[in-house]
């Protein structure tokens, strides 16, 4: 009969031998294999015969064998009594597997080292799983760079250890120019396959050290460490650009972007990742404002700009709630007559702290905050009830032109609002001049929009201002139903010295004359520019030397005297 450690003996040798999911073996005091159980033959794929008296570094990588892992895990078990596994192990045909377990160390009973007990699992799919679990919690599904959550980690990391090392870190943020035209041009396919490419190239424009990631849409940030020098950011980022702006091939199309690019400098520019990261998008801004495909540098003046900027938004906001606005309007010259024959309106904000604004800047503040159509609306009210009082008057005014934006153009608001104005006052359609700059005339064609012929089909007037500033053809003259040209002032300051501008007016006069077009030549401030205007065709002048804008009752003494306030003329 067993004796009950007998039977102990027994029972544990049963369930060691009958354990398949775990391989458990023991070792002597150097680490060699004296025992092997089946579990061990199934995981590491060696038999009992083909084992023993080997050493545990047979089952470690050959990196792992190169650091000496297998001899500091027994040394490690010896000081402590065990030690987990948690790392790469090597089966018999050399094929790699997770593994976790523990090493025990085996004493008797006077504490003395007899040898090793080794229990290991395969946990390779989990390991598999969890690791790419952390990848798709880490990257962006698309690049496979690191995503915002990534890049702020490293981010971190890296401001701790150039603070640490007493070294520069910088930030680049970049934007895509002009992607949102490959997504609408080519379709949302086309946009993904940009995006892959454009993250292959930030790879390779940057140094090992270095880090890029996707913040999400086509915004991309590269991460530079331990910086012998400010200028080598500078380099890097003119590299990306050099590089990004670079026709690429998608599906048989040839296309073009280029990249605004802001760079901030740790620690100069921000002691934290909050701070630098901010401090790279208001420099990222200022890229685009230079004409995008550039970048810049930030500095100390971009904040005071943007505070000014923001509380400038406040007071816009709260001019807009109140109406706090009044138009003036400049008087346009018959070029023989000197007669008026009519105004433009300019907006004018009567906001005390605004007052003082370009109005240029008032219209890019409205559209920043997504509120030109707001003010446009109001301008076009404003405009329909001075000129019912001034027909009501009987005032010889034929005109009234205004000026409205790209925006507003092609907002959908814009041409009910004016629709439904000339509907309760369908003869105003005469008296209404919507002026655009060619600019806007160029994204008309672009977007080959028809809202021209429309405004056209209601009997209003329609004039490209700024012409001959060189952005549209003069063969797209003919396409749209133009009614009048607004002379550039660069072209008029210029006359009659500059014998270039000379020859662009002339033969855009001429031109609009055959073309039965009107032409305003803008800008007109000095008796010589007036003199070269009489001797052409021009039929109208706006500018200084006759009137600066009035206010309306100040043009209705005009209109009733039939004289110009300017000295020129008394």
């Amino acid at each position: 009969m067993l004796s009950s450690e007998d039977f102990k003996s027994l029972v544990f040798h049963m369930l060691i031998e009958g354990t398949l999911d775990y391989a458990i073996f023991m070792l002597d005091k150097e680490g060699n294999v004296i025992s092997w159980n089946p579990g061990a033959e199934k995981i590491f794929g060696y038999q009992e015969n083909e084992i023993i008296n080997k050493n545990i570094a047979t089952f470690f990588t050959l990196k792992d064998n190169q650091n000496n892992v297998a001899q500091l895990k027994i040394k490690q078990c010896i000081a402590e009594g065990r030690v987990e596994y948690d790392n790469w192990c090597v089966r018999k045909n050399r094929q790699r597997f997770w593994c976790i377990g523990m090493m025990g160390a085996l004493q008797n009973t006077q504490g003395k080292l007899q040898g090793f007990v080794q229990i290991v699992r395969d946990n390779t799919k989990r390991h598999i799983v969890e690791k790419n679990n952390y990848f798709l919690a880490n990257h962006d599904t698309l690049t496979g760079l690191p995503n915002r959550a990534k890049f702020l980690e490293k981010l971190h990391e890296t401001l701790i250890h150039a603070n640490r090392d007493h070294t520069r870190a910088a930030l680049l943020l970049i934007d895509l120019d002009h992607f949102k035209t490959v997504n609408d041009s080519y379709g949302h396919h086309a946009g993904d396959q940009l995006l892959k490419i454009i993250a292959q190239r930030l790879i390779k424009c940057i140094r090992e050290t270095d880090t890029v990631a996707r913040l999400g849409g086509d915004e991309f940030v590269v991460i530079l460490t331990r910086l012998k020098s400010i200028s080598t950011a500078g380099s890097i980022a003119n590299s990306i650009i050099a590089n990004l702006c670079q026709p690429i091939q998608i599906e048989n199309k040839t296309v073009k972007i280029g990249a605004s690019i802001g760079l901030s400098i740790y620690p100069q520019d921000g002691k934290n990742s909050t701070d630098l990261l901010k401090n790279s998008d208001l420099a990222m801004y200022r890229a685009k404002e230079a004409g995008r495909n550039c970048y810049r540098a930030y500095s100390a003046e971009m904040l005071s700009e943007t505070l000014i900027k923001e509380k400038q938004h406040q007071q816009l906001r709260l001019a807009i709630e109140q109406e706090d606005f009044e138009l003036v309007y400049q008087p346009q010259i018959e070029i023989h007559s000197f007669d008026v024959y009519g105004a433009e309106a300019l907006l004018r904000c009567r906001h005390p702290d605004l007052k003082d604004v370009d109005p240029n800047n008032i219209i890019h503040l409205s559209e920043e905050l997504g509120l030109s159509e707001k003010i446009g609306a109001w301008v076009l009210k404003s405009i329909f009830e001075q000129i019912k009082k001034w027909t009501a008057l009987n005032l010889p005014i034929k005109k009234v032109a205004l000026n409205i934006s790209e925006i507003e153009l092609h907002h959908p608001h814009y041409m009910r609002s004016l629709k439904k104005l000339l509907t309760k006052n369908p003869h105003f359609s005469n008296f209404i001049e919507i002026e655009i700059t060619e600019k806007t005339l160029l994204s008309v064609i672009k977007k080959q929009s028809t809202v021209l012929h429309e405004i056209k089909k209601t009997g209003v007037s329609i004039c490209i201002d700024d012409y001959g500033s060189g952005i549209s053809s003069l063969s797209h003259l003919k396409d749209f139903p133009i009614d009048v040209l607004k002379l550039d002032m660069s072209l008029i300051h210029e006359l009659p010295d500059n014998q270039s501008s000379g020859a662009i007016v002339s033969a855009i006069i001429k031109l609009a004359l055959d073309l039965n077009i009107k032409v305003v030549a803008e800008g007109v401030e000095t008796t010589q520019q007036l003199a070269y205007l009489r001797k052409t065709t021009c039929d109208l002048l706006q500018g200084f030397l006759f009137s600066e804008g009035l206010k309306p009752e100040k043009l209705e003494v005009l209109l009733k005297n039939g004289q110009q306030t300017s000295p020129v003329f008394h």
